[in-house]
């Protein structure tokens, strides 16, 4: 059965929390990000790593996916 979302993480705490919704949403598959994934495939079996440029990996979902779940860092928190 293919799965409905995508969930999409280009940073390292951003990939911890795409890899808990993925294993409490059934139907979501995860790609993280190579530059923080560290061991994500061999660790949880539950993502799949990218390498390419996210702005040519997320055509490519879009058509692919019923919904895309972004985990995209947007800026510095102040505090």
């Amino acid at each position: 059965m293919a799965k409905r979302y995508a969930a999409v993480a280009i940073t390292a705490n951003g990939i911890r929390l795409a890899l808990k919704l993925g294993e409490r949403l059934a139907d979501t598959e995860v790609f993280c990000c190579a530059k923080y994934s560290g061991n994500v495939q061999g660790a949880t079996g539950h993502g799949q790593v990218f390498a390419e440029p996210v702005k040519e990996l997320l055509p490519k979902l879009f058509r692919q996916y019923e919904g895309l779940i972004l985990f995209f860092s947007l800026g510095r928190q102040s505090g």
